[in-house]
């Protein structure tokens, strides 16, 4: 969703290139919100000695470290990173077709057709 908001004046390869790195940072955001949905229920079953799990009561900086290495181990090597480099993989091997395919006739097809059915 916040690819739209993308840089609309860039063309060609700096264009693929931002798509590239959007990818990439949608891929290790996606993997922090997913541990954000679970880290605060790992200490139903991990003691908080350990210090990875969340302490209600401890301040809000012991929190974000404790999340922070919490991703760092669990996720950031493998998980997100896999996820970061297929997006990237995925958006280098598909973005020409896509734009030759929005650019030709049936990409301006498809486009007139949506002007005119709305006027």
């Amino acid at each position: 969703m916040g690819a739209g908001l993308l840089r609309r004046r860039v063309s060609g390869r700096a264009e693929i290139t931002l798509l590239v790195l959007y990818g990439v940072v949608a891929a290790y955001a996606f993997g922090l919100l997913m541990n954000l949905s679970g880290w605060p229920f790992l200490s139903l079953t991990m003691a908080p000695a350990e210090g990875l799990a969340f302490v209600p009561g401890d301040p809000v900086i012991e929190h974000l470290r404790r999340f922070g290495v919490y991703t760092l181990l669990t996720s950031t090597g493998s998980f997100d990173t896999g996820r970061a480099i297929t997006n990237a993989v995925t958006i280098l091997l598909s973005a020409r077709p896509c734009w030759r395919l929005c650019a030709g006739p049936l990409g301006k097809c498809a486009s007139t057709l949506a002007v005119s059915r709305r006027g």
